[in-house]
């Protein structure tokens, strides 16, 4: 059974269709199965990348200079000559709103939502980490998806955008403020994506900062997966398990260690190579999915941002991961408890300097002991008649071995710990 394992290329910070090659082939090297590409079709006069003008037509900033097919032709190509070596891409999927310039807005006014004044209202959305601080994107303008007049058009229209991209050779989208587009508009999507593609299409929802109430009425949405908020989980409370709990019952849930709308994780520890391996480790345990942005198995420090990354801001390739990375992927196929979805606890005192948590999949346990210090070994009790694997001091090489009474990690080591059969 094929895990979903995430490489996110960010497009700018890739360069060109030609050279988004190399980060592809990379990708599958280290044992993704999945590229997530963010949004590429062409914007308005903002240039971020997120606000999409037209999405019939390649980001001029992607296409391979002197080649005689159109951007959307050679996307076309990329797209469905990797898929034939077994390569799915997703990419974002935003029905709530367009570039305030786009052409839409002249042709079809009705499909807009409108102030007072008569300016179409611009969307904004909740940082995830506080969701008091709000976000107004002033480059964009919202689609009036509930009350427009022309609502039937409306709806066709994204339902065809939807059905294009998918012909393109998409298998998958992140959906972006899935909480404000309804239900029956998800569904006829996601169903017209099925139909397209005559292979089940990957939807996965990204609600990341909404209310549980609002996430919890996904339900009847159908999408295949959730993102969920470990990233910033610190191994001190226990909201994460308890959002673990609720988005389950919604749908599979999506890990990562850091993404695109994140700080770099390794410029967040200040350069902290431990914690890399710790919380990658963590997210391929945790949960169903893992999601990785290009450049963490390389240690980069630099954000990705949706109008001011260039192929510039690449960094040195030193420290390099990737061997760890690809020890994680591939055994997430051989111990069924990593990349699966299951009953997470915690088994120790949040409190205390080290965390044993329990994983629970169809009566099969697994358990990860965390040190939550960074810079110091702490010790911990192990479990009788019991097996351990410490793959971080093992740079990767995944053994198991027998072990019992305490153990002393090294600052922030992650640990697998499994039944002596």
């Amino acid at each position: 059974m094929h895990k979903t394992l995430i490489y996110n290329i960010f497009p700018t910070l890739a360069g060109n269709l030609d050279q988004w090659e190399e980060w592809v082939n990379h990708a599958v090297d280290l044992g993704f199965n999945w590229i997530y590409i963010n949004s590429v079709f062409a914007p308005g006069a903002s240039d971020s990348i997120y606000s999409v003008a037209d999405p019939f037509r390649l980001n001029p900033k992607f296409e391979v200079s002197g080649d005689a097919e159109s951007g959307i032709s050679q996307l076309q190509r990329f797209l469905q000559r990797h898929r034939e070596r077994g390569v799915r891409f997703m990419t974002d999927l935003n029905l709530l709103h367009c570039a305030i310039d786009a052409p839409a807005l002249q042709l079809h006014p009705d499909w807009f939502m409108r102030e007072a004044s008569g300016e179409p209202v611009h969307p904004f959305g909740p940082d995830p980490l506080d969701p008091c601080n709000v976000t107004l994107w002033d480059d964009l303008a919202e689609y009036d998806i509930y009350g427009s007049p022309d609502r039937l058009n409306l709806w066709k229209y994204l339902e065809t955008v939807v059905d294009f991209w998918v012909g393109l050779g998409f298998s998958g989208f992140r959906c972006m403020h899935v909480t404000s587009v309804p239900a029956p508009l998800w569904r006829t999507c996601i169903r017209a994506a099925l139909v397209r593609a005559h292979a089940p299409v990957l939807f996965v929802a990204d609600a990341l900062g909404e209310s549980l109430e609002k996430v919890r009425a996904l339900h009847e949405c159908g999408f295949h997966h959730l993102y969920n908020s470990s990233c910033w989980w610190q191994f001190d409370a226990d909201w994460a398990l308890n959002q673990h709990d609720l988005l389950q019952s919604v749908a599979p849930t999506v890990s990562f260690p850091e993404n695109h709308d994140t700080p770099r994780l390794f410029h967040k520890t200040e350069a902290l190579t431990a914690v890399q391996y710790q919380r990658y480790l963590f997210a391929c345990w945790f949960s169903s999915a893992l999601q990785m942005t290009m450049g963490y198995e390389y240690c980069w420090q630099k954000p990705c941002h949706a109008v001011r990354t260039t192929q510039a801001d690449q960094e040195p390739r030193d420290p390099d991961i990737s061997a760890f990375i690809r020890a994680c992927n591939r055994m997430s196929s051989a111990w069924p408890i990593l990349c699966e979805e299951g009953r997470v606890m915690a088994l120790s005192p949040l409190w205390e300097p080290t965390l044993l948590l329990s994983k629970t999949i169809d009566g099969q346990e697994g358990r990860l002991l965390i040190n939550k210090d960074w810079t110091q070994p702490r010790e911990a009790e192990l479990i009788d008649n019991c097996e351990i694997c410490r793959p971080v001091l093992a740079e990767g090489h995944w053994s198991w071995e027998p072990a019992s009474g305490r153990l002393e990690l090294a600052p922030a080591e992650i640990v697998l710990i499994r039944r002596n059969e």
